[in-house]
Protein backbone atom coordinates (compact mmCIF):
# COMPACT_ATOMS: atom_id res chain seq x y z
CA UNK A 1 0.00 0.00 0.00
CA UNK A 2 1.38 3.29 -1.19
CA UNK A 3 4.19 1.68 -2.51
CA UNK A 4 6.19 4.11 -5.22
CA UNK A 5 9.16 3.81 -7.47
CA UNK A 6 11.32 6.56 -8.00
CA UNK A 7 13.02 6.51 -11.23
CA UNK A 8 16.40 8.19 -12.57
CA UNK A 9 16.94 8.88 -16.08
CA UNK A 10 20.23 9.97 -18.06
CA UNK A 11 19.28 11.72 -21.14
CA UNK A 12 21.12 10.47 -24.01
CA UNK A 13 21.07 12.22 -27.30
CA UNK A 14 20.39 10.49 -30.54
CA UNK A 15 23.76 9.40 -31.93
CA UNK A 16 25.11 8.10 -28.62
CA UNK A 17 26.60 4.39 -29.60
CA UNK A 18 25.79 4.17 -25.35
CA UNK A 19 22.27 3.51 -25.57
CA UNK A 20 21.21 0.49 -26.34
CA UNK A 21 17.93 0.20 -28.10
CA UNK A 22 16.22 -2.28 -25.53
CA UNK A 23 17.10 -0.21 -22.45
CA UNK A 24 16.09 3.37 -24.50
CA UNK A 25 13.04 5.56 -24.31
CA UNK A 26 12.50 8.14 -27.13
CA UNK A 27 11.51 11.56 -25.56
CA UNK A 28 11.32 13.93 -28.84
CA UNK A 29 14.95 15.23 -29.95
CA UNK A 30 16.60 12.72 -27.39
CA UNK A 31 16.60 9.68 -25.75
CA UNK A 32 16.73 8.41 -22.18
CA UNK A 33 17.69 6.07 -20.39
CA UNK A 34 16.76 4.03 -17.08
CA UNK A 35 19.79 4.56 -14.39
CA UNK A 36 18.01 2.68 -11.51
CA UNK A 37 15.26 3.57 -9.41
CA UNK A 38 14.39 3.57 -5.56
CA UNK A 39 11.72 1.55 -3.87
CA UNK A 40 9.70 3.23 -1.13
CA UNK A 41 6.57 2.91 1.04
CA UNK A 42 4.94 6.47 2.58
CA UNK A 43 2.79 7.22 4.91
CA UNK A 44 1.37 10.53 5.22
CA UNK A 45 4.18 11.48 7.92
CA UNK A 46 7.21 9.62 6.78
CA UNK A 47 8.93 7.59 3.58
CA UNK A 48 9.92 4.29 4.51
CA UNK A 49 13.09 2.95 1.83
CA UNK A 50 12.66 -0.59 0.52
CA UNK A 51 15.58 -0.68 -1.77
CA UNK A 52 17.61 0.94 -4.25
CA UNK A 53 18.06 -0.66 -7.34
CA UNK A 54 21.54 0.70 -9.97
CA UNK A 55 21.98 -0.41 -13.33
CA UNK A 56 25.13 -2.91 -13.68
CA UNK A 57 26.44 -0.29 -16.46
CA UNK A 58 26.20 2.84 -14.27
CA UNK A 59 27.90 1.16 -10.60
CA UNK A 60 30.81 1.46 -8.98
CA UNK A 61 30.41 5.55 -9.53
CA UNK A 62 29.15 6.25 -6.06
CA UNK A 63 25.18 7.04 -7.49
CA UNK A 64 23.76 4.96 -5.13
CA UNK A 65 24.80 7.70 -2.47
CA UNK A 66 23.05 10.09 -5.05
CA UNK A 67 19.80 8.34 -5.48
CA UNK A 68 19.69 7.94 -1.50
CA UNK A 69 20.69 11.75 -1.29
CA UNK A 70 17.90 12.77 -3.94
CA UNK A 71 14.98 10.75 -1.83
CA UNK A 72 16.10 12.37 1.50
CA UNK A 73 15.98 15.74 -0.02
CA UNK A 74 12.17 15.39 -1.71
CA UNK A 75 11.17 13.75 2.19
CA UNK A 76 12.49 16.22 4.01
CA UNK A 77 10.96 19.06 1.39
CA UNK A 78 7.77 17.53 1.69
CA UNK A 79 7.86 16.70 5.49
CA UNK A 80 8.28 13.39 5.83
CA UNK A 81 10.32 11.13 7.60
CA UNK A 82 12.67 9.64 5.64
CA UNK A 83 13.01 5.79 7.30
CA UNK A 84 14.08 2.72 6.12
CA UNK A 85 12.89 -1.04 6.24
CA UNK A 86 14.60 -4.09 7.81
CA UNK A 87 17.84 -3.56 5.51
CA UNK A 88 19.85 -6.14 4.38
CA UNK A 89 21.46 -4.50 1.56
CA UNK A 90 25.50 -4.06 3.03
CA UNK A 91 26.66 -1.70 0.67
CA UNK A 92 23.10 0.77 1.15
CA UNK A 93 23.65 -0.31 4.79
CA UNK A 94 26.78 1.03 4.58
CA UNK A 95 25.97 4.85 2.69
CA UNK A 96 23.17 5.24 5.13
CA UNK A 97 25.61 4.64 8.10
CA UNK A 98 28.77 6.27 6.97
CA UNK A 99 27.51 8.91 4.81
CA UNK A 100 24.26 10.28 6.06
CA UNK A 101 24.83 8.86 9.65
CA UNK A 102 22.00 6.84 9.65
CA UNK A 103 21.29 5.04 13.26
CA UNK A 104 20.30 1.29 13.63
CA UNK A 105 17.64 0.25 15.51
CA UNK A 106 18.39 -0.96 19.41
CA UNK A 107 19.18 -4.66 19.87
CA UNK A 108 18.45 -5.10 15.77
CA UNK A 109 20.61 -6.69 13.29
CA UNK A 110 23.96 -7.47 13.43
CA UNK A 111 27.27 -5.63 12.94
CA UNK A 112 29.57 -7.09 10.39
CA UNK A 113 32.61 -5.87 8.98
CA UNK A 114 33.03 -5.20 4.55
CA UNK A 115 35.91 -5.11 2.34
CA UNK A 116 36.06 -5.68 -1.02
CA UNK A 117 37.38 -8.72 -2.47
CA UNK A 118 40.17 -9.71 -5.22
CA UNK A 119 37.40 -9.97 -7.82
CA UNK A 120 35.49 -7.46 -6.51
CA UNK A 121 32.84 -9.22 -4.34
CA UNK A 122 31.64 -8.23 -0.75
CA UNK A 123 33.56 -9.74 1.65
CA UNK A 124 31.61 -10.05 5.09
CA UNK A 125 33.04 -11.11 7.90
CA UNK A 126 31.79 -11.27 11.70
CA UNK A 127 33.85 -10.21 14.45
CA UNK A 128 31.76 -11.83 16.92
CA UNK A 129 31.70 -15.15 15.09
CA UNK A 130 28.41 -15.73 14.80
CA UNK A 131 26.86 -17.10 11.56
CA UNK A 132 25.51 -14.23 9.42
CA UNK A 133 25.04 -16.44 6.03
CA UNK A 134 21.54 -17.18 7.87
CA UNK A 135 20.62 -13.67 7.39
CA UNK A 136 20.60 -13.46 3.76
CA UNK A 137 18.55 -15.34 1.64
CA UNK A 138 19.94 -17.29 -1.54
CA UNK A 139 19.16 -14.51 -3.92
CA UNK A 140 20.33 -11.48 -1.90
CA UNK A 141 23.70 -13.24 -1.74
CA UNK A 142 23.71 -13.79 -5.14
CA UNK A 143 22.48 -10.55 -6.17
CA UNK A 144 24.78 -8.63 -3.61
CA UNK A 145 27.74 -10.80 -4.67
CA UNK A 146 28.40 -11.68 -1.11
CA UNK A 147 31.30 -14.12 0.29
CA UNK A 148 31.37 -14.79 3.54
CA UNK A 149 34.75 -15.04 5.28
CA UNK A 150 35.37 -17.47 7.98
CA UNK A 151 38.48 -15.42 10.06
CA UNK A 152 39.63 -11.79 9.75
CA UNK A 153 40.05 -10.56 6.07
CA UNK A 154 43.05 -8.51 4.84
CA UNK A 155 42.40 -5.13 3.60
CA UNK A 156 40.40 -1.95 4.59
CA UNK A 157 37.33 -2.77 6.81
CA UNK A 158 34.23 -1.16 7.32
CA UNK A 159 31.79 -1.74 10.44
CA UNK A 160 27.93 -1.95 9.66
CA UNK A 161 24.56 -2.77 10.73
CA UNK A 162 22.94 -4.95 8.71
CA UNK A 163 19.26 -6.76 9.39
CA UNK A 164 17.78 -3.73 10.77
CA UNK A 165 15.47 -0.75 10.12
CA UNK A 166 17.70 2.59 9.97
CA UNK A 167 16.43 6.24 11.59
CA UNK A 168 17.99 9.43 10.01
CA UNK A 169 20.29 11.61 12.37
CA UNK A 170 18.97 15.44 13.52
CA UNK A 171 21.16 16.82 11.19
CA UNK A 172 19.88 14.80 8.07
CA UNK A 173 19.73 18.09 6.13
CA UNK A 174 23.49 18.85 6.25
CA UNK A 175 24.65 15.36 5.04
CA UNK A 176 22.18 15.65 2.08
CA UNK A 177 23.57 18.67 1.02
CA UNK A 178 27.01 17.78 1.16
CA UNK A 179 26.15 14.44 -1.01
CA UNK A 180 24.69 16.58 -3.81
CA UNK A 181 27.03 19.26 -3.44
CA UNK A 182 24.49 21.84 -2.53
CA UNK A 183 25.38 25.61 -2.20
CA UNK A 184 23.63 28.79 -1.94
CA UNK A 185 20.38 29.71 -0.08
CA UNK A 186 17.63 27.12 -1.19
CA UNK A 187 15.29 30.61 -1.05
CA UNK A 188 17.36 32.05 -4.15
CA UNK A 189 15.94 29.28 -6.16
CA UNK A 190 13.14 30.43 -8.60
CA UNK A 191 10.04 28.41 -8.63
CA UNK A 192 7.17 28.80 -10.70
CA UNK A 193 5.14 28.79 -7.48
CA UNK A 194 5.73 30.33 -3.88
CA UNK A 195 7.64 27.08 -2.01
CA UNK A 196 4.56 26.07 0.57
CA UNK A 197 2.69 25.35 -2.12
CA UNK A 198 5.48 23.25 -3.97
CA UNK A 199 5.86 21.40 -0.90
CA UNK A 200 2.23 20.83 -0.42
CA UNK A 201 2.22 19.24 -3.75
CA UNK A 202 5.33 17.10 -4.09
CA UNK A 203 4.18 15.70 -0.43
CA UNK A 204 0.44 14.76 -2.01
CA UNK A 205 2.42 13.87 -4.88
CA UNK A 206 4.68 11.13 -2.55
CA UNK A 207 1.49 10.33 -0.25
CA UNK A 208 -0.38 9.66 -3.40
CA UNK A 209 -3.24 11.89 -2.66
Amino acid sequence: QNGMKLILLDPVGDNSTECPNDSAVKNKDSQTRKVGYLLMQNTFDASTLLGVFVDPSYRKNGLSKIFLALWMQLCLEAGLLPLTGVMNKPLICLTLQHTFQYNPMPNRGVSVQLSRGSNGEIVIYSPTKKSIAGAFSPSEIKREGLVFASKFPPGKQRTVRVGSPLCPPNNLQGHVEAALAITGDRNSLTWEVNQEEADKELKAILCGK
